[in-house]
């Protein structure tokens, strides 16, 4: 609105610049007389009160008092503070707009009197201060809410300054702290990093990662509960609060009891210790798999038996198996247990190594479920079985052997009445026929008889000497008494003795014996034994037309060997090992036409073995059989 220029106040000096001022300020601006008639307002107050110009506002308001003001007593009370006072700053009034609606305005007026008026006029301003007031109610809202929070937060809140002041404690804090109130816990702390953390220069590290990234976050800490001085575990977070120039004025954040969370994460590391423990020195080892049965976990103990993980891991148990193939019964009754989800324990199998190389495993296994009682795997222990299950075998082994070796022993006995019976009755039959005179008197034929009974006689000393020798021999009685002989010259004494026999049965024996052999030290009745054990073998299965030769010599290492080699029906690598155990007879065509105890074989090896030497046999079916006594060379006498 345009100033009137008839005014006195138009004719002042610089009045084109106050006009300039009152026209284009940014608040309304007004001058009225006391009793409420506006004398000048300006556009802002115009738009304020919602007219489209200041001659708008001058033209409509009549009466400032009733049309503008919500409150009249507001425009009184403001009026008799100008009176007493002379100004007023900041007064409060309730306003009314052009369309009605209200709003809160600030007045800051002056009692103020143009030359020639008689009466002083009001000059002043007028701010709405709506927003305002809705900006300090929204303030106010929020710092109830952050009141709320700090005074009802689960977690502690605290304001200290960087030099360790407690300065804010919410009631969270200060019952941490032991305390009843935030003014005790105030009045309480001097210096938080003497009084509050266990490990000295820990407030100084917190501070330092504080200054450098301007917060921390998770600062696990080992402190005091000031009051009890009881130790606790806490976590932190912080950040630091700057003035307009950056530098700290103090430090915010918040304190979380973590002594809980502490000893239960330190009683699962115990734990997982102790597992890691008795999974390291346990001599079995740990394993898992999943639903598809396929290992994802091999303790590192197993690497101690030759199962590395990582060639393992992602294979089914049957992948590593050795010999799966070979048991389907074994391992199908197997996945139907793994198929039914249910508990199994001590499933032996071999386990593969590197190359064809295996190890003998026992597992048992536990199903594992997930919290929506899903299938998730398996869960178990094995161990290696391998020397268990080897002492298994060869436990069985023993017991079929010795199954055998008694069966041999009812076999030997069974024919050991027949070979004794049969020399017996031939010497009783014989000599009751001489005692008897059953062919008279003075008969020729009475010392082919005796003849008979003496051989007979001969024979079945034959078959006990070699029984209680075997018997000898087993009870570990059997000695020696060694003397210096000549090995050639026994060798062709056994060979005399047999020539006969072996005439008798078209079998032609030699003797290769050198004349300068040296004297060996032997027991030499027990020499003459084996001598003739063998030269009777190699006779006796060997058939007409056939040749026995006996052979004495020196060997590279200096040992004496004696030789008895023949032409006969030979045996296989099996039927050699059968001949060595006692009381076993090989089973040839020729067993109706022998005679013997199956004796001859075990007593010769052992009477060789008492000496310090070894007895090796080679034998080929159909092609005949040499025997080698090997002694050693300390018996040669020099």
């Amino acid at each position: 609105m345009a100033l009137d220029h008839a005014s006195p106040m138009a004719q002042t000096s610089g009045s084109a610049i106050f006009q300039a001022l009152f026209d284009r300020a940014a608040i309304g601006m007004f001058r009225s007389t006391l009793d409420g008639r506006f004398l000048l307002v300006n556009r802002a107050l115009a738009l304020q009160l919602g007219y489209p110009d200041a001659a708008s506002l001058m033209q409509a308001a009549g009466d400032a008092v009733r049309q503008l003001y919500a409150v009249p007593s507001h425009r009184a009370a403001m009026v008799e503070q100008l009176r007493q006072a002379g100004r007023v700053d900041g007064f409060a009034v309730e306003g009314r707009r052009r369309d009605g609606s209200r709003f809160w305005g600030s007045i800051s007026a002056s009692l103020h009197r143009l030359e020639g008026e008689a009466q002083p006029a009001i000059l002043g301003t007028l701010i709405d201060v709506g927003e305002l007031a809705r900006t300090q109610t929204r303030f106010n809202f929020a710092a109830a809410e952050a009141g709320r929070v700090f005074d009802n937060a689960a977690e502690g809140i605290y304001r200290s300054t960087p030099d360790g002041r407690q300065l804010r404690a919410n009631p969270a804090l200060v019952r941490l702290n032991g305390y009843d109130s935030e003014e005790a816990l105030l009045a309480a702390v001097n210096d938080i990093a003497v009084e509050w953390y266990v490990e000295p220069g820990r407030r100084a590290a917190f501070k330092a990662l504080l200054e450098r990234d301007g917060r921390v976050s998770g600062f696990e800490s080992e402190v005091y509960r000031h009051k009890s001085r009881e130790r606790i575990w806490v976590s932190e977070n912080a950040w630091i609060v700057r003035d307009e120039q950056g530098r700290a004025l103090f430090y915010e954040g918040t304190v979380i009891d973590i002594t809980e969370r502490r000893r239960a994460a330190q009683a699962l590391r115990d734990n997982e210790e102790r597992f890691r423990d008795f999974a390291e020195t346990a001599s079995d080892w740990f394993w898992e798999t999943d639903a598809e049965h396929r290992f994802s976990y091999l303790s590192s103990r197993a690497g101690a038996y030759g199962i590395p993980a990582n060639r393992s891991l992602g294979l089914r148990r049957v992948d590593i198996a050795l010999g799966a193939a070979a048991e389907p019964e074994k391992w199908r009754a197997h996945q139907a247990t793994l198929d039914r989800h249910e508990p199994f324990r001590d499933f032996t199998y071999r386990n593969r190594l590197e190359g064809d190389q295996f190890i003998h495993v026992t597992v048992s296994g536990k199903p594992v479920f997930d919290a929506e009682g899903r299938f998730a795997g398996y869960r178990g222990t094995a161990r290696d079985v391998t020397e268990q299950v080897q002492a298994e075998e060869r436990l069985r082994t023993a017991m079929m052997e010795a199954e055998a070796a008694s069966q041999a022993k009812i076999s030997f006995l069974a024919n050991m009445s027949h070979e004794l019976r049969t020399p017996l009755n031939a010497i009783l039959g014989f000599a009751e026929m001489i005692r008897d005179q059953l062919l008279g008197p003075q008969s020729p034929r009475y010392a082919e008889y005796a003849g008979f009974i003496s051989e007979s006689g001969s024979h079945l000393l034959t078959l006990v000497n070699d029984v209680l020798d075997m018997a000898k021999i087993d009870a570990g009685h059997m000695t020696l008494s060694p003397s210096d002989i000549d090995l050639p010259a026994l060798v062709r004494r056994q060979v005399a003795m047999m020539l006969p026999r072996a005439t008798a049965r078209g079998v032609a024996v030699t003797v290769d014996c050198p004349e300068d052999f040296p004297c060996v030290r032997v027991d030499e009745l027990r020499m003459r034994q084996i001598v003739l054990n063998l030269l009777s073998n190699a006779v006796k299965f060997t058939l007409a037309q056939g040749r026995v030769t006996a052979t004495v010599r020196i060997d590279g290492a200096g040992r004496p060997v004696i030789a008895i080699a023949d032409t006969g029906i030979g045996m296989t690598a099996e039927e050699v090992a059968l001949a060595l155990e006692p009381f076993r007879q090989i089973e040839t065509h020729m067993d109706r036409t022998q005679e013997g105890t199956g004796l001859g074989l075990p007593i010769t090896r052992n009477l060789v073995a008492l000496h310090g030497g070894e007895l090796v046999i080679q034998s080929e079916p159909g092609r005949g059989t040499t025997v080698e006594v090997v002694l050693p060379a300390s018996v040669v006498v020099l």
